[in-house]
């Protein structure tokens, strides 16, 4: 696979932490769409801000991570057959998916059900009532199974046509590709507000929305990450975004959240929830992206001890994050303390107990452990 390329090491390495960070966030949402366990009051502006914090992250960070995995991916299959990179990928993905769905998952739709009882009614909240393969019940693996069926995918492509992997001379990507690309996942997010619009009356129609809006964006961005390896990104006189990206996606930034906020009320009153917004956040996912391996490439290329092992412990931190976040932020229910005070105490938390488990048990497991 050649030199390693520090900074999209520790770029997967910030996503991945970062998203841990608002999953803990999550817990205080007004409107939560998964697992929900310290609701914020449902009209505050404090929960609408959170609302709108995890949703704008979330929206960015997944897709990112996932044209990441492809663009090391498909360099890894370039060069392997494809029985022995399932191998690996099975032991990668598949096992912590499975394990984590069925021993973890359970107790996490217990907590929701024990906590949530007089905010969710119906079987929305039964364990009984939730199939094996809803993204509700297998949250937060459901992301671990969508990644791992995107590379079962990429070995179907290489299985049907190997010129695919064939990588093209390094060259910068032309405007009307990046713009075709931008265009392309705008007509996706547009897509799925439409529909949520047509079916605002009907509130079971809003998360299977939301997961194939997930699933959908995630998949651009997934052979986004493949269109970057053949086109030679990253590597020796290849194509890293320039500076001039981290400019355009703090402006933009700026005008997305004040857009936002002026819709947030609308949004509400249509849907009970922000979802409407993540129209909005399709606007950013792309510039963000490109900001953020422009920054990454500027500071960010360097390996340390310190970066090694931020990276070994973010994917098995990942996989226990949830259980541990959930569970702290379950038993700190009856104290007496403001939103951010729990926030911060239940990351806290979360950290030093995960850091515990992922150095001394966890990165020992074949799945978990790097290079």
């Amino acid at each position: 696979m050649g030199k390693r390329i520090h900074y999209l090491d520790n770029l997967r390495t910030f996503l991945v932490f970062a998203g841990i960070c608002f999953a803990a966030l999550g817990n205080f949402r007004p409107f939560p769409l998964l697992h929900p366990y310290v609701p914020a009051p449902m009209h505050s502006i404090e929960g609408l801000a959170i609302d709108f914090l995890h949703n704008l992250a979330i929206v960015c960070i997944v897709p990112a991570i996932f044209f990441i995995s492809a663009y090391f991916g498909a360099s890894s299959l370039r060069i392997h057959m494809i029985r022995p990179y399932f191998k690996s990928k099975w032991t990668r993905l598949g096992w912590p998916w499975l394990v984590g769905t069925i021993l973890l998952a359970p107790e996490l739709l217990y907590l929701a059900s024990r906590s949530c009882g007089s905010h969710g009614d119906g079987p929305a909240f039964s364990i009984v009532h939730l199939p094996f393969w809803s993204a509700y019940f297998q949250s937060p693996f459901f992301c671990i199974g969508l990644l791992l069926l995107f590379h079962l995918a990429l070995m179907g492509a290489k299985k049907w046509r190997r010129s695919l992997f064939q990588r093209a001379a390094a060259a910068p990507p032309s405007a009307g590709i990046l713009a075709g690309f931008y265009v392309l996942q705008l007509i996706v997010a547009a897509a799925f507000f439409g529909l949520l619009l047509a079916a605002h009356r009907t509130p079971d129609l809003w998360f299977p929305l939301y997961v194939l809006y997930f699933a959908a964006m995630s998949g651009l961005y997934f052979c986004f990450g493949v269109y970057a390896f053949r086109h030679r990104w990253f590597t020796a006189g290849g194509y890293v975004p320039s500076s001039v990206h981290i400019i355009g996606a703090a402006l933009l930034l700026g005008v997305v959240v004040a857009s936002s906020y002026i819709t947030m009320g609308i949004s509400v009153f249509i849907s009970g929830t922000l979802f409407p917004l993540l129209l909005f956040f399709s606007i950013l996912q792309l510039p963000l992206l490109l900001a953020l391996l422009a920054a990454f490439a500027k500071w960010g290329d360097i390996e340390t001890d310190k970066t090694k092992l931020a990276a070994g412990l973010a994917y098995p931190l990942y996989v226990v994050s949830d259980t541990l976040i959930q569970n702290t932020a379950y038993f700190l229910q009856p104290l007496s303390l403001g939103t951010p005070l729990k926030f911060v105490l239940t990351l806290a938390l979360s950290f030093l107990y995960g850091y515990m488990i992922c150095q001394y048990a966890l990165r020992h497991l074949p799945c978990f452990k790097t290079r």
